[in-house]
């Protein structure tokens, strides 16, 4: 039997069971996030200035292909020059699930169904990874709940691109599966859920590799020790790597071409956010009951407004599940603490004091990382599976009703841990001015005012009503010469 096979309990659970907790998932996402569910064509999801400027990634997608434009260049922002759009934030599985549902329900409806819809799957991907490596049904519950609505992850809703991180446990579980029965189909499987998450955001795939090459190596690295390596294992991983190089070798090659002539990534980065370690163990400013108490606390650290809180009780079944992995998963003690490392990022803070002031080892990854606090995702995912593993232990010969208590219970002091209520939305609003607009014929570009990096949010956001070209504009790494028309002009440089 192959290291990564099917523990019998969960490789048996039937159909009706998977979907019931699908369906758990969508429940509880549906009452978690409440207000929005309520809001979902008044308010973005998210409290964070952000949430103005994804819409625009939407709107220029859709406008591109129904009129045929050039995808990576654009001159409705930075009028008349234009800007190229190469290392802008675009989630295309995110868009092209937007494009599905807004003729249906509205832009903004469909914009937060997207949002939703991460929570869920990233609950049910996590809960299947879970459940084929512990083979428990009970534990990955547990630890897709510990994971979707973990306090960084509900935070992140504001930046799709980094948030949707339902498809790195598809890609673990797709990996699992084929190292238990290698196959061509399963290869390809593998390569569907690697082109997801590089689709999703090329930052995506840091992320994944966070958890993805720990996993590959062990298994690998035992099954070579054991000799139990087969040809239908080279042929399978063959397909796996020639059907992602495939499936996003379009899209990743212009990106890598602009890459190698201009040079986007950042290299000199004059403020980084950092995660405090104490935040680490600070319930979150979210919480209802005590987020107003903590608030003081998290003006402290580097990133004030991002909750990093891991949960106590998830932090006590990852502590009993690291103390009972088996040998085929001990993958998961070097993942996680590398996880925590990136987390922590350029300096080591313990309550807003620096402790140790450069870690020389992230210079080479800062430009693309950028801010080494959202690696928290990554770790919250490895922390949810060693979660899991707890939970699996836990439930050790109990009768299946303490088995249904303990989950219940588990389950509960996990999502009071994690309460964001009411969850943080932003309300959006067009002045009326741009709806008239929107009515004027002819191209003309719109000067705004101010002119800057955070208002531009604003200005791009109204321009998915009013159409018009912009003069300014904001996208996630611009070039140098981006605003040399507006620093030239007398008009827009004053």
């Amino acid at each position: 039997m192959s290291l990564a096979a099917q523990s019998p309990s969960f490789a048996h659970t039937s159909a009706r069971i998977h979907l019931a907790a699908f369906l758990l998932f969508v429940v509880v996402t549906l009452v978690f996030t409440y207000p929005l569910p309520a809001r979902l064509n008044t308010h973005f999801a998210g409290d964070n200035i952000d949430v103005w400027l994804n819409m625009w990634a939407n709107w220029w997608t859709e406008k591109a292909l129904t009129e045929r434009l050039p995808f990576y260049h654009t001159t409705d922002i930075f009028y008349p020059v234009g800007v190229p759009l190469y290392f802008h934030s675009f989630s295309h599985t995110n868009t092209a699930l937007w494009l599905l549902l807004a003729p249906l329900i509205g832009p903004l409806a469909a914009y937060n169904a997207a949002t939703l819809a991460g929570f869920v799957l990233l609950g049910f991907g996590v809960y299947l990874l879970a459940g084929e490596l512990t083979g428990s049904a009970e534990a990955g519950l547990v630890a897709g709940l510990a994971a979707t609505f973990a306090p960084y992850h509900v935070w992140e809703c504001v930046h799709p691109t980094l948030f949707s991180t339902q498809y790195i446990p598809l890609l673990l579980w797709s990996l699992a599966r084929l190292l238990a029965r290698p196959t061509a189909w399963r290869g390809l499987l593998v390569a569907a859920c690697a082109a997801l998450n590089a689709l999703t955001g090329w930052h995506q795939l840091i992320y994944a590799a966070v958890l993805t090459v720990p996993y590959l190596a062990w298994q690998l690295f035992l099954l070579l020790r054991r000799r139990k390596w087969s040809p239908a294992l080279t042929r399978s991983l063959l397909v796996a790597v020639g059907g992602t190089l495939a499936l996003v070798g379009g899209a990743a090659l212009p990106l890598l071409r602009e890459q190698s002539r201009a040079g986007y990534a950042e290299a000199q980065i004059a403020w980084v956010f950092n995660t405090d370690a104490l935040a680490l163990v600070t319930p979150s400013f979210l919480h209802p009951l005590w987020g107003t108490a903590v608030r003081s606390v998290y003006d402290r650290f580097p990133a004030p407004n991002r909750p990093a809180f891991v949960g106590y009780a998830v932090l006590t079944l990852a502590a009993l599940g690291l103390a009972h992995l088996r040998k085929r998963d001990l993958w998961l003690a070097g993942a996680t603490p590398l996880a925590l490392l990136l987390a922590l990022g350029t300096a080591l803070y313990v309550d807003g004091r620096v402790i140790v002031a450069h870690l020389p080892w992230y210079d080479p990854l800062i430009g693309f990382i950028r801010a080494p606090v959202r690696l928290n995702l990554v770790l919250g995912l490895c922390l949810a599976l060693l979660a899991g593993f707890g939970v699996a232990r836990l439930l050790r010969r109990r009768t299946a009703r303490q088995r249904l208590v303990l989950t219940a219970g588990l389950s509960a002091l996990v999502l009071f841990e994690f309460a964001a209520w009411p969850f943080p939305t932003t309300r959006s609003y067009v002045p009326p001015f741009y709806d008239r607009l929107a009515q004027e014929a002819g191209r003309f570009a719109i000067v705004e005012d101010p002119l800057d990096r955070q208002t531009d949010k604003f200005y791009m956001y109204w321009q998915t009503v009013h159409g018009k070209p912009l003069v300014n504009g904001h996208i996630s790494r611009p070039p140098a010469t981006a605003f040399d028309f507006i620093r030239g002009n007398a008009i827009t440089a004053a």
